[in-house]
């Protein structure tokens, strides 16, 4: 357990029963159409294609818009051999409002999304998604902008990510902001990186409530390995930021979003400027931002 002025971090398993939100919400259910093959236009490329996956391929191409040299990517371990699953499962995207265009883009990022099951394996993760407060709107944006998340199991991965990520915002509101925020945060492994990454910044002295704002608005600055993190941390300590402020946090942020080479590439421009670099630190430790902010 982390305490840090009431502030507390603690891994529990929890086994809600969403389906008794008192919020309701119609979802769509499976309507398969006859055909809907043929809805994106032939590519020249998308005839049949001399291998043992042709359908797959095809399938990719005709029907949802993918590419043909990244179909034939994903022909290596996707395997088709009648349209009736994965037509069911474009169909479901189409009831629960996805466009086209973002069909393409899921199924594209996640192809084996066409091998699930739509009432058993996707409908209860749109459930529970619109359980926790998520619009329909939400839910597209979320899952198109990370379709793996869909292959994620609810039971042991989403639904307990989730619970674990509302205890440790003690927020509804602050929980459903860090989600909308980072499409990943779901997705990831709060024990192996979250939590640990989190304890290296409690170490060094910062509070849990600054904590608790990068893990709200900036969820993404936790989600990365814990050398990766400390990495960071430790860079910002050796420029004398103190880890009480909320700069401190900025700082974690930018030395974290950018490699070397582009942190070198930026002080080279303000020393191209006649900055020197106790004067771009003293700028840096003032504004964080400042570094983020600089173009290229």
């Amino acid at each position: 357990m982390l305490i840090n002025q009431g502030f507390s971090f603690r891994v529990f398993q929890v086994k809600p029963d969403y389906r008794d939100s008192t919020k309701s919400r119609s979802f769509n259910r499976i309507e398969v159409v006859p055909s809907i093959r043929r809805r994106f236009p032939r590519s020249p490329c998308s005839s049949p294609i001399a291998s043992d996956n042709s359908f797959t391929v095809s399938y990719l191409v005709d029907s949802c818009g993918v590419p043909p040299d990244k179909a034939i990517t994903a022909s290596k371990y996707l395997h088709i051999k009648t349209p009736d699953r994965a037509d069911s499962v474009i169909t479901f995207f189409k009831n629960q409002g996805f466009t086209e265009t973002q069909i393409t883009h899921v199924v594209r990022k996640f192809p084996m999304a066409l091998t699930c099951n739509p009432e058993t394996n996707l409908l209860p993760k749109f459930e529970f998604l619109s359980s926790i407060g998520l619009s329909d709107s939400d839910i597209v944006k979320l899952l198109t902008a990370r379709p793996k998340a869909l292959g994620r199991s609810l039971k042991n991965q989403l639904e307990p990510t989730f619970y674990l990520l509302r205890e440790l915002l003690q927020s509804d509101d602050r929980t459903l902001i860090a989600i909308r925020r980072c499409a990943w945060v779901l997705d990831w492994d709060f024990e192996s990186n979250v939590i640990p990454n989190m304890q290296i910044v409690r170490d060094v002295g910062v509070p849990g409530s600054k904590m608790l704002y990068v893990l709200t608005y900036q969820p993404r600055d936790f989600l990365v390995t814990t050398d990766q993190f400390k990495k960071a941390v430790d860079e910002v300590v050796e420029m004398g930021f103190d880890p009480l402020k909320t700069s401190f946090m900025l700082a974690v942020h930018a030395v974290r979003s950018m490699s070397k080479s582009t942190w070198e590439k930026k002080m080279e421009i303000y020393e191209k400027w006649g900055w020197s670099k106790e004067q771009i630190l003293v700028a840096f430790r003032t504004d964080p931002w400042c570094m983020n902010h600089l173009p290229l």
